[in-house]
C-alpha cells in the first residue's frame, strides 16, 4: 500500500470517527429555539452528515465496498431476534453500572426523546441506523482489515468504540451501553460473512421496539 492510500484511509477513519460531534455541540441550542421540533431537526443533521460520510467513503474506497448475502439464512431469524436482546443486554449493563456507583434503580426508564417520537423521528431514528451500521461496521472493517491490515479483533474493538462514542453526550452509562452494543453489531458483521444486513437488521428491529415502548410509556 502506498503511503498516499494509508494517508487517505486514516483520513477517512479520522473523519467518520464521531460524526455526532457537531450535531451534539449544536442539540442545547436547538432545544431552546426550536422546542419540540429540535429531536427531528438533530435527527436529521445526523443523517444528512452520514450520508455525506457515506459518499466520500465510496469515493476514496473506490468500488472496494461490496454488499454480501450471510453465509446461512438463519443469521436473518438471529437478527430479527437478537434486537430485543440487545435492549435487555443494554438494561443489565446500566443496571450494573449504577450498582457500581452505589445508585439504587427501580424499573426501567425510556429517555423522553422516545417517548415523544413521532413519524419524522420514526423515520430518521431508522435510517440513522442503517447508516450508522455502514459507516461504522462495513466502512471501518474494510478501511482497518482489508486496506491497513489490522486484525479483527482491532476492527471490532474500534468500530464498538467509535460507535460507542457517538452516544457519549447521553451520559457514562450509555457509552458503555452502547460500547456493548457495538462489539455485538462487529460480531455479527464478522460471522455473518461480512453481510452488512444482518447488523441493519438488529439495529434497525432494537430501535423500532425502543420507539414502540417509548411510545407506550407516553401515555401512562
Amino acid at each position: 500500500m502506498s503511503i498516499r492510500i494509508l494517508c487517505l484511509n486514516i483520513l477517512l477513519l479520522a473523519a467518520t470517527c464521531y460524526p455526532t460531534a457537531i450535531p451534539q455541540i449544536i442539540l442545547p441550542y436547538l432545544a431552546r429555539y426550536a422546542g419540540k421540533k429540535s429531536n427531528v431537526i438533530y435527527l436529521c443533521i445526523c443523517n444528512i452528515l452520514y450520508i455525506v460520510l457515506c459518499l466520500i467513503s465510496l469515493l476514496v474506497l473506490q468500488g472496494t465496498l461490496s454488499i454480501k448475502e450471510p453465509n446461512s439464512v438463519w443469521w436473518y431469524v438471529v437478527a430479527i431476534g437478537s434486537g430485543g436482546g440487545l435492549i435487555l443486554l443494554e438494561i443489565i449493563v446500566g443496571k450494573f453500572v449504577m450498582f457500581l456507583r452505589g445508585k439504587e434503580t427501580r424499573g426501567i426508564s425510556i429517555n423522553n426523546s422516545w417517548q415523544n417520537a413521532n413519524a419524522p423521528i420514526f423515520v430518521c431514528t431508522i435510517t440513522l441506523a442503517i447508516f450508522e451500521e455502514i459507516n461504522f461496521r462495513m466502512m471501518w472493517n474494510e478501511v482497518t482489515i482489508m486496506q491497513i491490515g489490522l486484525p479483527v479483533y482491532v476492527f471490532v474493538i474500534m468500530s464498538a468504540a467509535f460507535y460507542a462514542v457517538n452516544h457519549l453526550y447521553y451520559g457514562f452509562e450509555t457509552f458503555l451501553q452502547k460500547l456493548v452494543t457495538g462489539i455485538i453489531l462487529a460480531f455479527f458483521y464478522v460471522f455473518s460473512g461480512e453481510a452488512i444486513i444482518i447488523p441493519i437488521l438488529v439495529h434497525v428491529f432494537q430501535n423500532l421496539i425502543i420507539l414502540i415502548w417509548g411510545r407506550s410509556k407516553e401515555g401512562e
